[in-house]
């Protein structure tokens, strides 16, 4: 039931995981696409987790680098965006940069970067 997901994802940002909130609040947007409730706690947590992506990449100027090989990637089930993203990363170019070249939106190129991160595919430099 929607209800319930949003109850959920309500639980989930009183326990501080906006990360795995947003990921319900995504659900029930697709399934509710007019709900402006669900877009507005959508946008609200965004916000919240895009101050966290901007702390963690240095504000954007953090150059990633790659920690593991191309052969090692092929173990990581990655979206086409991380791909894409992925694809981009030289050792050279900013947080800020890849989102200027990527196209995407800044919120998901920097997500992308931060799960990266968190699965030990790229560092970041400030």
């Amino acid at each position: 039931a929607p209800g319930s997901l949003l109850d959920a994802a309500s639980e989930l940002l009183q326990g501080n995981e906006p990360g795995e909130a947003l990921g319900l609040l995504e659900t029930l947007a697709q399934e509710e696409p007019g709900n402006l409730g669900v877009q507005g706690r959508m946008e609200l947590v965004r916000v919240r987790l895009l101050a966290e992506f901007r702390r963690r990449l240095c504000d954007g100027i953090a150059v990633p680098q790659l920690r593991i090989g191309p052969d090692e990637m092929l173990k990581f089930n990655l979206p086409a965006d991380a791909g894409f993203v992925l694809s981009s990363i030289d050792g050279t170019t900013s947080v800020n940069d890849l989102v200027q070249v990527s196209g995407l939106d800044p919120f998901e190129v920097m997500r992308t970067c931060c799960r990266l991160l968190d699965a030990g595919i790229i560092e970041v430099h400030p």
